[in-house]
């Protein structure tokens, strides 16, 4: 695999060398140092479609840097005397994990917030998932993750923001260490672009104990917990049935829990920490969800 992407960025070479391309030395040196770092990484691939598209996989937020520097090497620079407008311009496609995640790109949040909207801290469990999750059920779209484990929600996309190089949004998501996850002052910022989520089925009220009921993934969300957020938790950790206890704990289950231990529904009397309007189980009684 790795000859058949250094092909690729050979060709590249090859075909600006052979019309004559005026190029600046500094800047060419620069873009040649990403991609031979780009295709010595083994966690993305190239695939060759033709020489003018290609399909990159990888992580979003890594691939910026690579897609300035084959769009400049395919244009021949920024020299002077270049004649931009009879070149192929190389346009890299990003595939996300998920269609629901558009990234952006990496903004400047300092002196003032970027995002003013609903903000939450996701110690140990943060994911651009999760963010995406949590700001939708505040009813924003857009969102950003900074610091490994600060989630950001904005209702529409900052027209002043600053954007910054992709290099400096450069910390791992604390839920998921093959993510980037913004950096210091610097957000990762996404936008939703679905606006349908899994269907949950509520399935009873059930008690806990000290062996507990659901033995899987277990995490507490202070003052964000919501089924929504427990659900993208456990679905993460590839965990069908989940439970919320005491406002703000998330419990995951690959197992359907036992009807014999099914309480009143009513001992479930406990307000999420994350939406007061929902029910997150009560004490050592946990609110029973299966996703579809």
């Amino acid at each position: 695999m790795i000859w058949r992407e250094l092909s690729v960025c050979l060709v590249l070479l090859v075909l600006s060398i052979a019309r004559g391309w005026s190029m600046n030395a500094e800047r060419h040196a620069r873009d040649l140092k990403i991609l031979s770092k780009f295709t010595a990484n083994e966690n993305h691939q190239i695939h060759k479609e033709n020489l003018t598209e290609l399909t990159i996989t990888g992580d979003p937020s890594e691939l910026q840097a690579l897609i300035r520097a084959i769009e400049h090497l395919s244009k021949g620079g920024v020299g002077h005397g270049s004649n931009s407008s009879s070149v192929s311009t190389v346009r890299p496609t990003i595939p996300t994990e998920t269609d629901q995640l558009n990234y952006l790109g990496c903004y400047v949040d300092f002196p003032a917030r970027l995002m003013k909207g609903a903000t939450a801290n996701f110690p140990r469990t943060l994911t651009p998932e999760i963010c995406l999750t949590y700001c939708k059920t505040k009813g924003m779209r857009y969102f950003g993750l900074q610091y490994r484990s600060h989630c950001f929600c904005s209702i529409s996309m900052p027209a002043w923001g600053v954007q910054a190089s992709d290099i400096e949004c450069n910390m791992k998501c604390d839920g998921n260490p093959r993510k980037k996850c913004g950096g210091w002052y610097r957000l990762s910022m996404y936008e939703s672009m679905d606006s349908g989520t899994d269907q949950l089925n509520f399935m009873g009220c059930f008690k806990d104990s000290g062996s507990r009921l659901m033995t899987g993934a277990m995490e507490t969300f202070a003052g964000t917990l919501t089924p929504e957020i427990c659900r993208t938790h456990c679905k993460s950790k590839g965990m069908r049935y989940f439970g919320l206890e005491y406002s703000n704990q998330c419990f995951c289950s690959v197992e359907e829990p036992l009807l014999e231990e099914e309480a009143a529904f009513n001992e479930c009397n406990m307000k999420c920490a994350g939406n007061p309007g929902e029910t997150c189980g009560g004490w050592w009684r946990l609110s029973v969800y299966e996703y579809a």
